[in-house]
């Protein structure tokens, strides 16, 4: 058999690989990495292709040892064509009806989420359903139109560390959700998040435990920082964190943006001064999750932006993320209160019968 793969060379030339190098590009090195599931295998040769050091025939029948890819963008570019050409370009989409959508889940569990799929708006119908190969449907939504691109969002399960290809369908979906969505509150199997006048998080009850987990409303605090005027942002000092805002970020408009049978979502937007806070508070449909996405327009000088988050669970120790494990702090003091997290921090009640994570994707300090 012979392979013809699109290596970084600087003329980009297609090399072409003989049988003997293909087997030793499918050989794992570490015991660890051997198996037959198309992952594993997938893992093993994108490794070995990216590091090079095998033998290929190029440009005019010649053999030599190919290098590593150590450009960044070449890097990107290769993995993508590894994935398209690797692994989209060979599974069954025959039984779609639609557009095929391919989906991965590089996780060690089975996990059903909200996917996003943009296509040309052209190709989009005023309803969308989707359809794995057994037939089964899940629920999809059409999200946005805009720039001649739509955006369109399907609840599907994927296997752990694997592939699943989809039919996206221009018909209605026939899906039962118990989603509702309003300006006053958020619901799905799990979770009923109310907003108050404010437009703040006041409550998210949790079905399932019976627990309500805040105690205050969730809001915006704004500080006036009278700390350190020659290194504002980095001299943060003890008495200037250990304290209630002065200022709370004022609602200005609130509306449903997203209800459909995979997501419901509500916008916020809220201002202090002159900065803008753009908030969009989303359930899907199955989910553990209240998510939150904000983008903040920040114009306020000499000022400190505090998400304040009063839990119902109660600990005087916190688990924050450090990207390689985790580590248990307490209470802020003089000596440490702002601290490190790389993507999330926990609190689990005293009593061990609930708790609440916190995941941002940002690196921002903490304090508790």
């Amino acid at each position: 058999a012979v392979v013809k793969v699109r290596k970084e060379m600087d003329d980009n030339q297609q090399i072409e690989l003989d049988e003997a190098t293909i087997m030793d590009i499918l050989m794992p090195v570490r015991e660890e990495d051997k198996g037959d599931d198309l992952w594993t295998v997938f893992n093993v040769c994108q490794e070995k292709l990216i590091k090079g050091g095998f033998q290929a025939v190029g440009k005019n029948n010649k053999s030599r040892k190919q290098r590593s890819i150590t450009s960044i963008k070449k890097d990107i570019d290769y993995n993508q064509d590894l994935n398209g050409n690797g692994i989209s370009d060979r599974l069954d989409a025959s039984f779609a009806h639609g557009i095929a959508v391919l989906v991965q889940n590089p996780m060690e569990y089975e996990r059903t989420s909200v996917v996003t799929v943009k296509i040309p708006a052209k190709n989009c119908g005023k309803n969308v359903t989707v359809y794995d190969a057994d037939g089964k449907e899940y629920p999809a939504q059409i999200s946005d139109v805009q720039f001649g691109v739509a955006t369109i969002l399907m609840n599907v399960t994927v296997p752990p560390m694997g592939y699943k290809v989809f039919d996206l369908r221009m018909k209605k979906c026939t899906v039962k959700s118990k989603l509702s969505a309003s300006i006053n509150a958020l619901e799905n199997e799990k979770y009923i998040v109310k907003f108050n006048g404010n437009g703040d998080i006041s409550s998210i009850l949790d079905k399932e435990l019976k627990i309500e987990l805040l105690k205050n409303p969730i809001t915006t605090g704004v500080f006036d920082y009278n700390g350190s005027k020659d290194w504002p942002a980095w001299e943060l000092n003890f008495e200037e964190l250990n304290r209630e805002p002065q200022n709370i970020a004022k609602i200005k408009t609130i509306k449903v943006v997203e209800n459909g049978p995979c997501r419901v979502a509500v916008e916020i937007v809220k201002t202090h001064k002159d900065s803008t806070f753009t908030s969009v508070i989303a359930l899907s449909k199955g989910g553990n999750i209240v998510e939150v996405y904000t983008e903040t327009e920040w114009r306020s000088k000499r000022h400190l932006a505090k998400e304040v988050f009063p839990l119902t669970a109660s600990n005087p120790v916190a688990t924050y993320d450090l990207g390689l494990g985790a580590i248990k702090r307490g209470n802020m003091n003089d000596k440490l209160f702002e601290v490190p997290a790389q993507k999330w921090a926990d609190i689990t009640d005293s009593n061990k019968e609930f708790g609440v994570s916190i995941i941002s994707e940002c690196k921002y300090g903490w304090d508790k």
